[in-house]
C-alpha cells in the first residue's frame, strides 16, 4: 500500500543513471503546482522523482561535475519539450512535439483524466518520464482521491464539464495540454481512441466499467463496514464539510442494500453521467 513510482523491470522503463552520461538520460518527473525543485521559463512547475534530489546530493559527494551535468541535462531536455511544444512548428509531425512524445500516453492520460474529471490531472500528481526510446511518456497514473466526484466545489462534483478548462488561482494547470488540444491532429486522435474504448465490451464500454466495479467491490469483502466502524466519528472538519462529499446512504434493511453498496451506486450513476456527457463533448475541444 505504501509503494511509490520508481523505476523498474515491471514499473516504470527507464535506465539507472550512468554518471559519465553526456546526453540526455532516461528520468522520471512530477507535474506538481506548489511544491516543486523546478519551475521552467513557462511556468511548469516540477518534481526530480528518479534521479530525485536525495540521489544528486549523494552523487554530489563523490562526483559533483556528473550531479550537476546530469540535473543540468534533465532540466534541459524538459525545457526544449516545452520550446518545441509552443513553437510556431509545434504540430508539426516531423520537427513539432509529435516526434518527441509517446503520443499514445498523452493520449490515454487525457481520457482517464477526464472520464474521472480529476482536480489534479492537469497540475499535480501528473507523472511522465523520458524512457528508453527516448521519448516523453505520461503516466504512470497517480492520486485519483478527490475524482469520479468526490468533491462538492469548484464544481469538480457535477458529471459535466471539462477539468481542463478549469482555472485555477492557487496550483495553476500545466499548460502542456492546453497546447496539445490547439492541434488538430491531437484531437482527432483524442476522440478515435475514446469512442474506440467506448464500443461494446471494450474498457470503457458501461459493460465492462459496470463489471469492474462490481469485481473490485467484491474483493473487499466485510472490509468496507470495519472501515465504517474503525472510523466513525474521527473525521476532520475539513474532511467532512469540505472534502468529503460521500452523500449520506442510510442502510435500507427491507432491500437489504448497505451504506456501501449505496455509495458504490452513487459512483456508477455519476460515471453513467459523466460519460454521456463525455458521448456529447470528446473531440469538441
Amino acid at each position: 500500500m505504501s509503494e511509490r513510482i520508481e523505476r523498474g523491470a515491471d514499473h516504470v522503463p527507464t535506465e539507472k543513471i550512468d554518471t559519465s552520461t553526456t546526453k540526455y538520460p532516461t528520468y522520471i518527473a512530477e507535474i506538481s503546482a506548489g511544491e516543486y525543485n523546478v519551475k521552467t521559463k513557462h511556468g511548469t512547475m516540477y518534481n526530480f522523482i528518479d534521479p530525485n534530489l536525495k540521489t544528486f546530493e549523494k552523487m554530489a559527494e563523490t562526483n559533483p561535475f556528473a550531479a550537476e551535468r546530469i540535473r543540468s541535462l534533465i532540466e534541459a531536455d524538459i525545457s526544449h519539450f516545452e520550446e518545441v511544444l509552443l513553437s510556431k512548428n509545434f504540430a508539426d509531425p516531423q520537427r513539432g512535439y509529435r516526434s518527441l512524445v509517446d503520443l499514445d500516453s498523452f493520449v490515454n492520460f487525457f481520457i482517464i483524466q477526464e472520464l474521472s474529471k480529476n482536480i489534479d490531472g492537469f497540475r499535480r500528481s501528473e507523472f511522465f518520464y523520458k524512457g528508453k526510446d527516448g521519448k516523453f511518456h505520461m503516466g504512470p497514473l497517480w492520486d485519483f482521491d478527490i475524482a469520479f466526484g468526490n468533491l462538492n466545489f469548484y464544481g469538480m462534483g457535477k458529471a459535466k464539464g471539462w477539468a481542463h478548462k478549469k482555472r485555477w488561482l492557487i496550483y495553476p494547470n500545466a499548460f502542456w495540454f492546453k497546447r496539445l488540444l490547439q492541434d488538430e491532429y491531437f484531437v482527432q486522435e483524442l476522440s478515435n481512441r475514446y469512442f474506440e474504448l467506448r464500443k461494446e465490451a471494450n474498457l470503457l464500454s458501461w459493460e465492462s466499467l459496470n463489471a469492474r466495479i462490481d469485481a473490485m467491490s467484491k474483493t473487499l469483502q466485510n472490509a468496507p463496514e470495519r472501515d465504517r466502524v474503525r472510523w466513525k466519528g474521527t473525521y476532520k472538519f475539513y474532511q467532512k464539510h469540505v472534502m468529503n462529499t460521500r452523500k449520506q446512504f442510510k442502510e435500507d434493511e427491507e432491500r437489504k442494500i448497505s451504506e456501501f453498496d449505496g455509495n458504490v451506486q452513487i459512483l456508477k450513476d455519476w460515471m453513467q453521467k459523466r460519460l454521456a456527457w463525455l458521448d456529447e463533448n470528446m473531440g469538441k475541444g
